[in-house]
């Protein structure tokens, strides 16, 4: 006698002399291979920032640039921007520029760079998190972080290097660019990369599909036989 037991996990194929339970983890095998093989390939989305410092010269007018990869529109998110260098009193937090609820915040902004900040808003729906720093002093020198805190996400932010050279000649645009290839932290996944990575996992998902319904087919026509035989000479079971 033959009865299917189907659940969302395996179906168990039970007969006369015992369940099979082989059956159920041929099943469960087949869910795990799915689960493996069609996730979406990707990595997390990650703050992305230069690896060359930005070097200008006192009074030049200067663009820090992160970014987030995916790229996606970051309009509605918080937009925190300072200096690592300078002294915050954890209880009342400053910042070089401050943005959110999709505006600037001066009031949690240090006085000095009050006027002297703008961060792109346009850019942000690119994902690009660009910060004009105007006329730009000694004092300037140093690390700026970018962190978005509301990002879901284990990288939050990045970091930027300014150093103000009285003696630097500008040779060309101290705006950094715009492409991720010359970005920190780990390397982004490109969409080509992306397209490439699932049509490598077209082979493999097809291979392990026809693998598994060769396994199944064999399974069940053995259990098929074997039902049948025992169906067909029950008296040499009893005998035996």
């Amino acid at each position: 006698m033959l009865s299917l037991l189907s659940s969302p996990v395996c179906v168990m194929v039970q007969v006369r002399s015992g369940g099979s339970a082989c059956v159920c983890w041929f099943w469960i095998l087949l869910n795990c291979l799915s689960l493996v093989f069609f996730c979406p390939v990707g990595g997390q989305i990650q703050v992305l920032g230069p690896l060359e410092p930005v070097v200008a010269a006192p009074g030049d007018d200067i663009t820090l640039k992160c970014l987030v990869d995916p790229k996606f529109d970051i309009g509605g998110k918080t937009v925190e921007w300072s200096k690592l260098d300078l002294q915050v009193n954890p209880a009342d937090p400053s910042y070089v520029y401050l943005y959110r609820n999709r505006r600037e915040d001066v009031l949690l902004m240090f006085p000095s760079y009050v006027g002297r900040t703008k961060l792109s808003t346009e850019a942000l729906k690119d994902g690009n998190i660009l910060l004009l720093i105007k006329n730009v002093t000694l004092s300037d020198n140093g690390q700026y972080r970018c962190f978005i805190p509301d990002l879901k996400s284990s990288s939050r932010h990045s970091t930027v290097t300014l150093v103000v050279d009285p003696n630097y000649v500008q040779m060309t645009t101290t705006e950094m660019p715009l492409e991720p290839s010359s970005l920190q932290t780990v390397e982004p996944i490109t969409d080509a990369e992306r397209k490439g990575q699932r049509h490598h996992l077209i082979p493999i998902v097809v291979l392990a599909t026809l693998l598994t319904l060769v396994f199944g087919v064999g399974l069940l026509g053995y259990l098929f036989l074997k039902i049948k035989h025992q169906t067909c000479h029950p008296m040499a079971q009893i005998q035996a």
